[in-house]
C-alpha cells in the first residue's frame, strides 16, 4: 500500500477516535507505531518506537524549557514581575500605546533574564 493512502487511513482513524474520546497520546502514539510498521515493517517500527522517545526527552531544549519555566515561576512567585511592569508603566503609560510598550519591553527584559 502506498504511504500516502496510509496517511490518509491513520488521519480518519485518529478523528475518529478523537471523536469518541480516545486520549490524544494514546492515539498518536498508536498510530505511529502501526502506520511505521505498516510501511517499514514491524522490526524497523519496534527499534524506531524503542530509541526515538528517549532521544528526543534527552534533547537539550527541554532542559532549558524546564529551566525557563521554573524561572518565570520564581520571578512570579516574588512579585518581581508586578514590581517591573508597574514600574515600566508608569514611566512608558502616558505616551500613545504606553500600555502596549510597557508591556513589550518587560517582555523583552524577562526574555533578557
Amino acid at each position: 500500500m502506498d504511504p500516502f493512502q496510509i496517511g490518509l487511513i491513520g488521519l480518519a482513524i485518529m478523528v475518529v477516535a478523537l471523536l469518541l474520546g480516545v486520549p490524544v497520546a494514546a492515539v498518536l502514539g498508536l498510530l505511529g507505531v502501526f502506520g511505521t510498521a505498516a510501511i517499514i515493517g514491524w522490526d524497523g517500527a519496534l527499534s524506531v518506537a524503542t530509541t526515538v522517545p528517549f532521544e528526543a526527552a534527552a534533547d537539550y531544549g527541554f532542559g532549558a524549557l524546564v529551566l525557563f519555566l521554573l524561572m518565570g515561576m520564581i520571578l512570579h512567585e516574588s512579585k518581581i514581575t508586578d514590581g517591573l511592569f508597574d514600574c515600566l508603566n508608569k514611566w512608558l503609560g502616558k505616551f500613545a500605546g504606553g500600555l502596549m510598550m510597557a508591556t513589550s519591553v518587560a517582555g523583552g527584559l524577562f526574555g533578557a533574564l
